[in-house]
């Protein structure tokens, strides 16, 4: 007998041992049913506030502050933030920082003075947004980037629709 002849003996046999396939088929179970595998309800924000934590995030209602302070300030990464058709507005930013890999998507964002949408944040994300600013303000501004920033679906009503302090975003 050759070779060739005798390793494919040798796999049809082990293939047929059903003890064989157990251990692949116990270990993927336990990845699937793993606590960090399912998916986490988002964070439900009702008032303007800080977002220190990455995650995901979604708002209950439509948020707003006169403070001169933005309305929601996103200092951690790999934050997302679903506006679930409402609105965030604010005297100055409407929504500001954002570091690596934030995204805004899915509502409104309206700022009397400064910008709606401030962002510092490489890798950033900016989708299905109306964008509301006074004749002052910027409907949204990146700055200090490295990478650049995804806008898509956009409607921007005056002011500046983009404003680009950097000049590689």
């Amino acid at each position: 007998m050759n070779g060739r002849k005798m390793r494919s003996v040798v796999r049809e046999d082990t293939m047929k041992q059903p003890g064989a396939l157990f251990p692949i088929a116990f270990a993927l179970g336990a990845v699937a049913l793993s606590p960090g595998a399912v998916a986490r309800e988002p964070t439900v924000i009702t008032a303007c506030q800080t977002i220190s934590q990455p995650g995901r995030y979604v708002l209950a209602n439509s948020i707003l502050t006169d403070s001169g302070e933005p309305c929601l300030t996103i200092t951690a990464s790999g934050v997302t933030i679903d506006l679930d058709g409402f609105f965030v507005a604010a005297a100055s930013d409407a929504i500001a920082g954002g570091m690596q890999g934030t995204t805004i998507k899915n509502g409104s964002a309206f700022s009397r003075d400064g910008a709606a949408v401030f962002l510092l944040g490489d890798g950033s994300k900016v989708t299905g947004l109306h964008v509301f600013t006074n004749r002052t303000g910027s409907g949204i501004r990146a700055n200090g980037l490295s990478q650049e920033v995804l806008f898509r679906g956009l409607w921007v009503a005056t002011g500046e629709p983009v404003a680009r302090d950097d000049p590689r975003c």
